[in-house]
C-alpha cells in the first residue's frame, strides 16, 4: 500500500478523533419499506455484488433516525495531529440501521444515505477517511424553544438556466415546552428505555438485548475517476465504529398518537438535487411528526474503521 503524502496546510487528520460534550436530539422516524431497501441495495449490495449484504433491520416496520448534533469540542487524538487543537461542529444526518453480513459475519450497523456538516475540516476528514457522505452547511440550533435548521446549496429546478444556491434542507421546531422525561444515568439503561419505546412506537414486541456502547456505522468510501464519468477510481465498503465512553443523562418524548399534542415537527422540502422525504420514504404532508424524541449528553471516539470490501 503506497504511503499517503502530507501536503502543507492540508486538515484531513488522522484518526482517532474524538468529540466531547456532545448534546445530541434523535428522532424516530416511520420510512418506506422500498426504499429503505433501495438504498441498501444501491449503496452496498450492488456495489459489492452482494459481497456484503445489507438489508433494513426491520423490514416490516422500516424507519430512520434524524439526528441532531451540537459538538462542543472535536480533535484527533493522533500522536502527529493532536497538536492542530480542537474545533467545534454541528451535524445533522439521517440513520438507516441494518443487518449486514459478510465474510460469514453478521452484525447490525448503520447505513447513512445523508449528513450535512458545519465544519469544513469535518467534512473533509469524513469523507477522505471513512466515506461518511458529509456536505457542507449552516446549521443553526437554539431559538426560545429548542430548534435545528439545516441551510445547503441546492438546484430548485432541472432547469439548466437558472443557479444554484442556498436552501433549507430541513427545520425541526420543538412546538412545546413540555420537559421529556429524564433517561435513567447509566448508559446502558438509557439506550434500553429508547429502544424498548421505538420498539413499542413501530408495534414490535420488546427484546432484551447486550450491553453496547457503540454506534456501528457503514459506508460505501468512494471517489470518482477523472478519465470516465461512470466510474469510480476508488470504492470500498468502510466499518467504523464510535465509542461512547461518556454519558451525561437526557431525556425523552413518548409522542402521543394526535399531531396536535407533539411537541416535535419536521420540515423536510424537495428540490431536484435532494429529496429526502422521497429517497427515505418518509410520510408526506407539510410536518412529519416523530414516533419517539431524545435528548441526550456524551462523549465519544470514532478510531480507524476497517475495510469490509474494496473493489478489484
Amino acid at each position: 500500500m503506497a504511503s499517503y503524502v502530507e501536503r502543507d496546510g492540508d486538515w484531513v487528520l488522522r484518526p482517532p478523533g474524538r468529540l466531547e460534550h456532545v448534546n445530541m436530539h434523535l428522532f424516530a422516524l416511520r420510512a418506506g419499506r422500498a426504499e429503505t431497501q433501495a438504498l441498501c441495495d444501491k449503496f452496498i449490495n450492488v456495489p459489492t455484488k452482494n459481497a456484503v449484504r445489507a438489508s433494513p433491520l426491520f423490514p416490516e416496520f422500516p424507519f430512520v433516525l434524524l439526528t441532531c448534533a451540537d459538538i462542543a469540542k472535536g480533535y484527533s487524538e493522533d500522536v502527529d495531529d493532536a497538536h492542530f487543537g480542537w474545533m467545534t461542529e454541528r451535524d445533522v444526518g439521517f440513520f438507516l440501521p441494518v443487518t449486514l453480513e459478510w465474510n460469514g459475519q453478521r452484525r447490525v450497523a448503520n447505513l447513512l444515505p445523508y449528513l450535512y456538516v458545519d465544519n469544513f475540516v469535518a467534512v473533509l476528514i469524513g469523507r477522505e477517511v471513512f466515506g461518511f457522505p458529509k456536505v457542507l452547511a449552516d446549521i443553526e440550533f437554539g431559538g426560545p424553544s429548542w430548534k435545528c435548521n439545516v441551510t445547503s446549496t441546492v438546484s430548485v429546478t432541472s432547469n439548466p438556466t437558472q443557479p444554484a444556491g442556498p436552501g433549507t434542507i430541513l427545520t425541526v421546531v420543538q412546538q412545546t415546552a413540555l420537559p421529556g422525561i429524564p433517561l435513567p444515568s447509566e448508559l446502558d439503561e438509557a439506550l434500553k428505555v429508547f429502544i424498548d419505546a421505538l420498539r413499542l412506537a413501530l408495534g414490535l414486541p420488546r427484546e432484551d438485548h447486550a450491553p453496547f456502547a457503540k454506534i456501528p456505522m457503514v459506508f460505501l468510501k468512494e471517489f470518482r475517476d477523472a478519465t470516465n464519468r461512470t466510474t469510480a477510481c476508488h470504492q470500498s465498503v468502510v466499518l467504523a465504529e464510535a465509542g461512547i465512553d461518556g454519558f451525561y443523562g437526557g431525556e425523552m418524548w413518548l409522542l402521543p398518537p394526535l399531531p396536535l399534542f407533539h411537541p416535535f415537527s419536521i420540515t423536510i422540502p424537495p428540490y431536484y438535487s435532494v429529496d429526502i422525504v422521497k429517497y427515505l420514504g418518509l410520510d408526506t404532508g407539510p410536518t412529519i411528526h416523530p414516533l419517539v424524541a431524545a435528548r441526550v449528553a456524551i462523549d465519544f471516539e470514532l478510531p480507524f474503521g476497517s475495510t469490509l470490501w474494496a473493489a478489484p
